[in-house]
């Protein structure tokens, strides 16, 4: 089968996962996206959402089936971003309350060739809309500022690994001028070496990478995550692609 068969039938079982919201899928779905031997990450939708164990991800999904509506998935139309060792892809989804609202929603993804199958190694829930209106603005909400100083643990204890500082301070660099290039009404743009996850292994040059920073939007502190894939050879070093978001938060009623 082909790398896009693979990614379709995987969306298929999340789709009716999320349809049906019945906790004896947990095995299913885990099975499915995520190997033992691979470590992983899944970011949530809200701020604070930083997981890595097996865990946490099956506490992630028992909440999103018990207070989330249906989760309507593209399975067809996602989009593919490939490096030597790396799928990006990007999900279009509905997440449908039915009689009183929707939602859009985006799922990114980086998925290793492994074993004969695809392992997701980076899972991404998204707002899409969420960057046009921010919901987490984390100095006017001590709540939003007590789940972003989760976050920075977590990333703290994730960000550890990375290994090589100069590629790190590279990779900030050029994030931080793409987005002051991307974004001018975002000022005091900030990603610390700390809130940055490099994954990179011996005799690969391509990499994924996550961070959490921050920037001020006139006098708002928000803070944005960005996840994609870069490659370094030699002293050349490029981002192959990213996406930027920024965390959601939403009473559901």
């Amino acid at each position: 089968m082909t790398s896009k068969t693979i990614i379709h039938e995987k969306l298929e079982v999340m789709k009716q996962c999320y349809i049906q919201r019945d906790l004896k899928n947990l095995d299913l779905i885990i099975d499915t996206f995520f190997h033992p031997s691979r470590p992983a990450i899944v970011v949530g939708t809200d701020n604070g959402e930083w997981f890595r164990t097996m865990d946490q991800f099956r506490e992630l999904f028992i909440y999103d089936w018990q207070h989330w509506g249906d989760v309507i998935i593209d399975t067809f139309g996602f989009e593919m971003r490939e490096s030597e060792h790396y799928i990006f892809t990007r999900v279009r989804a509905i997440l449908d309350f039915h009689e009183y609202k929707a939602w859009d929603l985006d799922i990114l993804m980086i998925f290793e060739p492994y074993e004969d199958d695809l392992v997701c190694r980076m899972m991404q829930f998204k707002v899409p809309r969420n960057v046009l209106r921010p919901t987490v603005i984390i100095n006017r909400s001590d709540d939003e500022q007590s789940k972003y100083e989760t976050e920075i643990k977590d990333l703290n204890q994730m960000s550890a690994g990375n290994g090589n500082s100069d590629l790190t301070r590279t990779l900030i660099a050029m994030l931080e001028d793409d987005l002051v290039e991307r974004r001018p009404d975002w000022d005091e743009i900030q990603i610390p070496e700390n809130q940055i996850v490099i994954c990179s292994e011996e005799g690969k040059q391509d990499f994924y990478f996550a961070c959490t920073g921050l920037c001020t939007v006139e006098k708002d502190r928000l803070p944005f995550r960005i996840i994609g894939l870069g490659c370094q050879a030699g002293a050349d070093l490029r981002i192959i692609d990213c996406e930027l978001s920024l965390p959601f938060f939403c009473e559901l009623g």
